[in-house]
């Protein structure tokens, strides 16, 4: 069985049904899912990016547990993604209904044209770290091998817990 550590985001629609709906999906690949309170912060953007994009985003991490290796699930994942529909671009950082991550698997180091775990900006993120250390403090980066719970962002957003 691997543990998978994911970061959902939504910036687009009811961002909050987006992420419900792909919790709901993910129940049907993962067990034992643990989720974070939901967090809104900032768009991160690239220079030159469109004023429109600048949207705050809906994040949350959840884990799971899954005997599928992570080449096999990454598909079903983006299955996921576009089910809820997943960009209203193809550019990238565009707005989008859902963004599904694959933060961390385990220990493991994953090097592909198609997937990169542990996920290379999952570190320099506030929006991804603070809710994954929530839910997985003890979780060790597969390459720094520092526990989540220490590692400092570098990125730090307008972030706060999102409450209806």
């Amino acid at each position: 069985m691997y543990q998978y550590l994911l970061g959902l985001g939504s910036n687009i629609g009811d961002r909050k049904k987006s992420l419900e709906k792909a919790i709901t999906e993910l129940a049907q690949i993962l067990a034992d899912i643990k989720q974070s309170s939901l967090y809104e912060s900032e768009a991160v953007l690239l220079e030159n990016a469109p004023k429109e994009w600048d949207i705050p985003y809906l994040n949350m991490c959840l884990t799971g547990w899954s005997p599928l290796e992570p080449i096999k699930i990454f598909p079903l994942f983006q299955k996921i993604e576009e089910k809820i529909g997943r960009r209203t671009s193809k550019e990238r950082w565009a707005p989008r209904f859902i963004d599904i991550d694959i933060l961390l698997v385990d220990n493991l180091f994953i090097q592909q044209s198609s997937l990169q775990v542990p996920h290379p900006a999952m570190l320099s993120r506030d929006f991804v770290l603070l809710p994954a250390v929530e839910i997985w403090p003890d979780a060790k980066h597969p390459i720094s091998g520092e526990f989540l719970k220490n590692i400092k962002p570098k990125i730090i957003t307008n972030i706060k817990k999102y409450a209806d």
